[in-house]
């Protein structure tokens, strides 16, 4: 009788200890699904960085090339810009987005 109660204690604290450890390692699970899920957001942000940065840079090599041709324009004949205040305005560089 002693050795059946020694059994069911025993058996009831197995038990329980794999009740515990199956919910640490679903608790472990998902933080291991968190941890990838935010290296994936840090590595798509780091892209959308560098391709913003790129279209900055594109950008500015677009507004030096028109002030350059809007340059070359005034001296070969200054009466021939009707636009000639509107390049003359706009910014060289933008503030960062």
């Amino acid at each position: 009788m002693l050795l059946s109660i020694k059994q069911d204690f025993l058996g009831a604290n197995l038990f329980g200890s794999l009740r515990h450890l199956s919910s640490t390692y679903s608790s472990i699970d998902r933080f291991k699904d968190h941890l990838v899920q935010g290296d994936k957001l840090a590595s798509l942000g780091e892209l959308v960085a560098s391709v913003a940065d790129q279209i900055r840079k594109a950008m500015i090599i677009i507004r030096e090339q028109a002030a350059i041709i809007t340059l070359r324009a005034r001296l070969a004949n200054p009466e021939v810009a009707p636009w000639r205040g509107k390049l003359d305005n706009m910014p060289s560089e933008r503030t960062r987005w």
